[in-house]
């Protein structure tokens, strides 16, 4: 060949070259976006907290609240029905027992109808790494049960039950309140009802083994979602990691029935360090600036009564999106950007779960909140009513979109179109670079 169109095609391919690496950085840039910040999940008619995933490529997104809205179908347990002995407990289908213990607690277990030994087996794993950690010198009881779906649903947990600590006058999950007090809330409670239980599980499909990694051990394939990092998530919410938050979206205003309020939601704080449960007025179970706390993605879970410039250790992010969601607001740990795509030692309670992900031990900052609560601390001092504003930034909105979901959508709009320019750019060098000398 001629030096000179040895030459031409050294700089068309310096061209080419740039333009690949160019196009991938922005591709990559765009789904980065995509996946850091998903869209809102929808609600489901279902009164109970899920936990749902996609399909393999994508994302999974985590229901998981605890009890229903209203609060009041399990806030008060029932205490004067006729109490039967666990042993003679009798369900349709095949149910099974066993019990699982650890270096913290025990749990007796009913598995009604499960689909497989593998199932059973993924689920004690995941109760074992509990059990080392959750402190309760109480048996713990757990019921897992297995629908079929056909969905993108992985599962619901919740507790059976709330119990007022007289000391202090918080709700806790009856598992909470046993590892607290060393007795048993639901000794009198019927047997079988779900207020007998401390844990109440369902995992959907659990059958599928296209849908689920049932092993406790090697890597979890990119298509399947571990079962036992699931039971994990599932149980410590209905152990402690929920509350008692009721929104109300057509007047947006939130709060809670009949003002009782869970141990969990007396930590719910700004980033100044003062509790939410002080916007409400004495007297009123729910108002406006609750509403906003709750949307303002800058909710905290605070483990100290006082703040100190510097102290935000004491702060862990909470999911507070602009739009609430039943499923999975306010009770998970806010997603960070690296986490909601690869996972971190932290990604256990975050409200996306990836299929491919597997977390089989329970994280500092779900450990810190758990002895907050146990440990009955004194929660944050309260807001003050009417001071939403020295507390909370309000967003400003653009086109009636939250400024910073306007950015976002601008800004993946432009990655794409810069993205498919370079492509273009790379389809065209190439082109002619090889066309044939004429």
């Amino acid at each position: 060949c001629n030096n000179k169109r040895f030459t031409a095609m050294t700089h068309e391919g310096g061209i080419a070259r740039f333009g690949a690496v160019a196009g991938t950085l922005c591709w990559c840039f765009l789904f980065v976006v995509v996946l850091a910040h998903p869209l809102p999940a929808a609600v489901l008619n279902n009164d109970d907290s899920r936990l749902v995933g996609g399909s393999s490529s994508h994302k999974s997104q985590g229901y998981v609240p605890g009890p229903s809205s209203n609060g009041e179908r399990i806030a008060v347990p029932e205490l004067r029905k006729k109490v039967r002995s666990l042993a003679s407990t009798s369900r349709v289908g095949a149910t099974t027992r066993d019990v699982v213990a650890g270096t913290q607690s025990t749990f007796d277990v009913e598995f009604v109808n499960p689909a497989s030994d593998s199932v059973t087996n993924a689920i004690k794993f995941g109760l074992r790494i509990v059990a080392d950690v959750f402190p309760c010198r109480q048996t713990l009881r757990a019921r897992f049960e297995f629908p079929v779906t056909n969905d993108a649903s992985l599962g619901v947990g919740r507790a059976g039950a709330f119990y007022e600590l007289e000391s202090n006058g918080y709700f806790y999950q009856s598992a909470a309140f046993k590892s607290i007090t060393n007795t048993d809330p639901g000794a009198n409670v019927t047997n079988g009802s779900d207020a007998f239980y401390d844990v109440l599980v369902d995992i959907h499909d659990a059958g599928n083994s296209n849908k689920w990694y049932y092993s406790t051990t090697g890597n979890v394939p990119l298509s399947k979602f571990d079962m036992a990092t699931v039971v994990v998530h599932e149980t410590l919410h209905a152990l402690y990691f929920t509350g008692l938050v009721a929104y109300n979206s057509n007047d947006n205003v939130a709060g809670w029935k009949d003002r009782k309020i869970a141990a969990f939601d007396h930590y719910l704080s700004s980033f100044t360090g003062c509790a939410i449960v002080g916007f409400l007025p004495d007297g009123t179970d729910q108002n406006q600036d609750v509403a906003w706390a709750l949307t303002s993605s800058d909710l905290w879970f605070n483990t100290k009564e006082n703040i100190d410039a510097g102290d935000n250790d004491a702060l862990s992010p909470l999911y507070a999106p602009s739009s609430f969601s039943s499923f999975s607001s306010v009770y998970h740990v806010d997603q960070d950007l690296l986490g909601s795509i690869i996972g971190t030692t932290d990604a256990l309670m975050q409200p996306v779960i990836s299929a491919g992900f597997k977390q089989h031990s329970i994280d500092n900052t779900a450990r810190s909140i758990m002895n907050t609560i146990l440990g009955t601390k004194q929660p944050p001092t309260a807001c003050e009513v009417g001071s939403f504003d020295e507390h909370f930034e309000r967003e400003a909105t653009i086109l009636g979109i939250p400024e910073s979901t306007f950015w976002i959508i601008v800004g993946s709009i432009a990655a794409l179109l810069v993205g498919l320019g370079i492509t273009i750019i790379i389809i065209f060098a190439c082109r002619k670079r090889h066309q044939p000398k004429q």
